[in-house]
């Protein structure tokens, strides 16, 4: 279990995140019963029921940050809040899924693809030239990746077969 302990207007709280609950000093809360808003497919935003201050449970695809009044509870840092995911985005998104039909190994590279996408183009960070740019790298690294991968296993295939 992760855990978090803050100080909000002098109480305490111990807060604590499983699989779909959450703990506020050992009270129990379903994600379905907290207020949330979906981010863009993988990130979302939970807000927890602490009086006097804003705080939210921020999930993604690998990382689960606690946000207290807009700035990250472990560091400290402001936390941004990721952005509607643009149309064009999904663009990129249709060309890595052309990727699952490689198989398993096509798949993997679609499904990191995928994820990059929404990441990069969520963010508020960046410009939009950026993300356009950043997006096509990472297509062009995912699909050049997959064929020297594919390139390479037949390859070594095909020698093992010879070498019988």
């Amino acid at each position: 279990m992760k855990t978090w302990d803050i100080t909000v207007n002098g109480i305490n709280y111990h807060i604590g995140y499983t699989w779909r609950k959450v703990y506020i000093n050992d009270e129990v809360y379903k994600f379905s019963n907290l207020k949330s808003v979906n981010k863009g497919y993988l990130f979302y935003e939970h807000y927890l029921p602490i009086p006097g201050a804003e705080v939210m449970l921020t999930t993604g695809f690998t990382s689960m940050e606690l946000i207290v009044d807009g700035k990250n509870a472990k560091t400290g840092r402001e936390y941004h809040l990721r952005g509607e995911l643009p149309k064009w985005s999904w663009i990129f998104i249709a060309i890595h899924l052309i990727n699952l039909m490689n198989g398993l190994i096509g798949g993997l590279f679609c499904a990191i693809g995928v994820y990059m996408t929404i990441y990069i183009s969520s963010s508020k960070k960046l410009s939009i030239y950026a993300k356009i740019f950043i997006n096509l790298s990472i297509l062009i690294v995912c699909y050049v990746s997959m064929f020297y991968f594919v390139f390479f296993f037949v390859n070594f295939i095909i020698n093992f077969i010879n070498g019988i």
